[in-house]
């Protein structure tokens, strides 16, 4: 099973972005299991609602009032692609300053990581996020990028998380 990042879902309905054939190529295969999490579903949200006029989605999604295609639209791909949406609902309990506070556990799990990775926090969110969904919900094999930062980091993320990551363009 593989968490998909956002990038790759994006690119696989916008015909002018380089990485459009290898991420439709990558979610048209019905295998791996293709895995998102809460946090891919609002940065999908909230990217396709922005200008995204040259995103490829059809016609009755198009033609929905604004408001309605954004949610039409995250539907759809959710569908076209095959995606699972994997929530973990959790929280882990922290000391800061002078105040113990409960905190969603993938957020407990993206600053212990901060200081091995070096990512930004949406990255290290996602890593996490993949990380705890894969130790309790589905076990994943792979985080599918084009992001180049966590690319860059395949090594440490794979040591810390137990994740491998790839570029769709990369996978068999």
């Amino acid at each position: 099973m593989a968490y998909v990042d956002t990038d790759v879902l994006v690119a696989a309905y916008s015909p002018r972005d380089p990485l459009y054939q290898s991420a439709r190529s990558f979610l048209s295969e019905k295998q791996p299991r293709k895995i998102v999490s809460a946090l891919s579903f609002a940065e999908l949200t909230a990217v396709l609602a922005r200008v995204r006029p040259e995103l490829q989605l059809p016609e009755p999604v198009q033609k929905e009032p604004f408001k309605r295609r954004i949610r039409a639209a995250v539907e759809y791909i959710f569908k076209d692609a095959g995606l699972t949406l994997a929530s973990q609902v959790g929280t882990s309990t922290i000391h800061v300053g002078e105040r113990t506070v409960p905190i969603p556990m993938e957020y407990s799990r993206a600053a212990s990581e901060a200081h091995k990775l070096r990512l930004k926090a949406l990255d290290l969110l996602h890593l996490a996020y993949a990380s705890l969904i894969s130790r309790l919900e589905f076990k994943l094999d792979l985080f599918v990028t084009a992001d180049q930062d966590i690319l860059g980091r395949t090594s440490q993320i794979e040591e810390a998380l137990g994740l491998r990551t790839m570029h769709p363009k990369n996978l068999p």
